[in-house]
């Protein structure tokens, strides 16, 4: 399913009432929300809108990051940071869960936070990702090998995009969620939407997201609709 917002502000908008209604029907049916949250530039929108939330059951709530740049926690590149700054420190979660950068290699740090999944339920209830003008999504990156193993995270070397070392949620775990939602805004998205519409990215990682439970929600905004 395909919504297209006027504004970036309306975007994020509709992605915080998304949020709010996957974790409601999650809490109400199991009585945990386990969501998965992206960086880049499109979401900081709708993080700021998020800390606003009063009616979300935090005290519920699990949060994960799709993906983390291998780098140290005070970086201005380390997404862990922007989102505790925009909101998650503000509200009462019940646990978020970072990808850490302090332990010695990447896959060390996909196998904590994989640990730390299976630990509250391994399946996230909605994944949230953002999509790159090249088609990636999370640290998927096009015409690059990863590997996918038994762990829901995955370390991700000589990334074609800086920084080089990064963990990612890998795309079978993407693919199990229960909801699926893509944020596309601006106009540098519009050739890998029209991309997508006509089936011809489905070589890259953004085609191959293909989740099972549900079909994939994406919101986009007029300029990259256009």
């Amino acid at each position: 399913m395909e919504r297209v917002l006027k504004t970036p502000k309306e975007l994020a908008q509709a992605a915080a009432t998304f949020f709010v209604e996957c974790a409601r029907e999650a809490v109400e049916a199991r009585g945990m929300f386990i969501a998965a949250i992206p960086g880049g530039r499109t979401p900081e929108r709708f993080f700021r809108l998020l800390g606003g939330v009063a009616s979300m059951p935090w005290e519920n709530t699990h949060l994960f990051l799709t993906d983390e740049r291998f780098v140290r926690s005070d970086d201005p590149e380390n997404t862990e940071r922007m989102v505790r700054e925009l909101f998650a420190d503000k509200v009462p979660l019940k646990g978020l869960h970072p990808i850490r950068t302090d332990v010695s290699t990447p896959e060390e740090a996909a196998r904590l936070v994989s640990e730390e999944l299976k630990s509250v339920g391994g399946v996230f209830d909605l994944v949230i990702l953002g999509v790159g003008a090249d088609g990636h999504v999370a640290s998927l990156f096009p015409d690059h090998t990863w590997e996918e193993n038994d762990f829901p995270y995955i370390a991700v070397h000589n990334a074609p995009k800086p920084p080089p070392e990064r963990v990612s949620l890998s795309l079978s775990t993407i693919n199990a969620a229960r909801n699926v939602l893509i944020l596309a805004s601006g106009t540098e998205k519009v050739a890998i939407l029209q991309s997508l519409r006509s089936g011809e990215a489905a070589h890259l990682p953004v085609g191959k997201v293909r989740p099972a439970m549900s079909e994939t929600t994406i919101f986009i905004d007029e300029a990259a609709a256009s």
